[in-house]
């Protein structure tokens, strides 16, 4: 397991969670299903994920089923790529050895996240 960045916890908030930590971890399990997936991006791009989990331009609802996770979106200025990334949170009711974690990254573009901004429910909007 790795502390792969920390969270805004005012941006958390805003968005209607409650996360008991900043810390994000990055566990064995999901970076193998990350190099599986997305062969290339995280030996390529890991290093945006801090970025992406402390100032993430848009949060959504990540699924009806998934109420502690949160869908994140964020064009890194100095790559020009954006990136979404799937966090699974560490909120009150939840057991005390549980912490927010990464559970999947990867680059994405304009178009896919202009169809989320439309179809998924928005919980946060940086200004």
């Amino acid at each position: 397991m790795y502390t792969v960045g920390r969270i805004d916890l005012s941006v958390m908030r805003a968005a209607g969670f409650c996360p008991l930590t900043d810390e994000v971890v990055l566990t064995e399990a999901q970076l193998l299903q990350i190099r599986e997936t997305h062969p290339g991006v995280y030996e390529q791009y890991g290093q945006f994920i801090p970025q992406v989990l402390l100032d993430p331009d848009d949060i959504f609802e990540a699924g009806q089923n998934k109420k502690y996770s949160a869908l994140l979106t964020k064009l890194v200025e100095e790559a020009g790529i954006p990136f979404k990334l799937i966090l699974r949170l560490n909120m009150p009711t939840e057991p005390d050895d549980y912490k927010n974690s990464v559970i999947t990254f990867t680059r994405t573009d304009e178009r896919e996240i202009e169809r989320m901004r439309r179809n998924k429910k928005r919980l946060y909007k940086r200004a």
